[in-house]
């Protein structure tokens, strides 16, 4: 089957939708079919495929409804995005259009059935994103090559210079820690919002303990879980992040905003979940992560009862199974 595969992230971006998008990509090529990416807003004037599928409903509508109009008896699958359910979400005309035009309705996590209508969750399946973990590297030497190179007291944040992601609530509160604690912030991410951008950049030149290295290689991004103490993520809203997906096949502990989205990729008893906005909180996580020998054994060990989740061949047959179900 050919399929067009539509984004609004754009080729080479480190971006989430992009990152999932060329990911699927490749496990629907693994089934045996045919994928074109494309851009969100529309369609190649030529293009002609026997599926769409469309990856978030407010950015991707254009593709998805020129989809429609040019072919109305092929099928559309819609993936919602955490913009499309905890942000812009019902009250945005776009985002309810594409959920009424779509077939299928993919979720990256079982909690979003909740922001549905009964219809709407009638059309939809949850799809857990996979990561096949990091590069290989026994000896660290790949690791070894990076600036600054990882240690074992590198806290690492993973979150583009977006408001919504609350990307300096995490050096706040390392600015908070005494000066004896270890840990470090090293954080990757576009910069992607100019006044956040230039906010991190003086955290970073008034903070040593804080690092803000930009947006990196997903290899690099990979190599840094593999050797970090923890991954600390501080967004408002997540529909389901790539991030935790790729933390988890890395075995790092995590710390995370408790927000609907992380809540439902780690589930409710997950011990690093903290209040979005919460400095006071996340200071709290960090020196128990250094001072608390078990809390830090319990972070680790939630991880690993999460990795058979994130398997690829598991995510590879739940689209098989959405795709012959169309």
């Amino acid at each position: 089957m050919r399929i067009l595969l539509a984004t609004p992230a754009p080729p080479g971006s480190q971006r989430g939708n992009r990152v999932t998008a060329e990911r699927w990509a490749g496990l629907l090529g693994e089934l045996g079919h045919e994928v074109i990416l494309c851009d969100g807003e529309a369609l190649p004037a030529q293009a002609d495929a026997q599926l769409l599928i469309a990856i978030h409903a407010r950015a991707s509508h254009g593709a998805l409804m020129e989809f429609r109009r040019r072919f109305p008896a092929r099928p559309t699958v819609l993936v919602l995005a955490g913009t499309d359910l905890y942000l812009a979400g019902k009250r945005d005309e776009l985002v309810a259009t594409s959920l009424a035009e779509a077939h299928r309705i993919v979720l990256l996590q079982q909690r979003a059935r909740a922001e549905l209508t009964e219809e709407q969750s009638s059309r939809a399946v949850v799809i857990e994103q996979s990561c096949a973990g990091p590069p290989r590297d026994p000896q660290g030497r790949a690791a070894a090559t990076l600036s600054p190179r990882p240690t074992a007291d590198d806290i690492l944040l993973v979150g583009h210079l977006r408001p919504v992601k609350d990307p300096l609530l995490a050096p706040a509160a390392l600015a908070e820690l005494e000066d004896d604690n270890p840990l470090r912030l090293v954080h990757l991410g576009a910069a992607l919002d100019p006044d956040l951008a230039e906010k991190a950049r003086a955290c970073a030149a008034s903070c040593p303990r804080y690092t803000y290295l930009g947006e990196r290689c997903r290899q690099e991004t990979l190599l840094r879980m593999a050797h970090c103490r923890a991954l600390v993520l501080t967004s408002r809203a997540e529909g389901g992040a790539n991030a935790i997906t790729e933390a988890i096949a890395c075995g790092a502990p995590i710390i995370a905003t408790d927000n609907a989205g992380t809540r439902g990729q780690l589930g409710d008893d997950h011990p690093g979940l903290f209040p979005v906005g919460d400095k006071a909180a996340l200071v709290h996580l960090f020196r128990r992560l250094t001072a608390d020998h078990d809390y830090a054994s319990e972070l680790r060990a939630a991880t690993t009862r999460l990795a058979p989740r994130v398997e690829p061949a598991r995510e590879r047959m739940a689209w098989a199974q959405l795709l012959e179900s169309l």
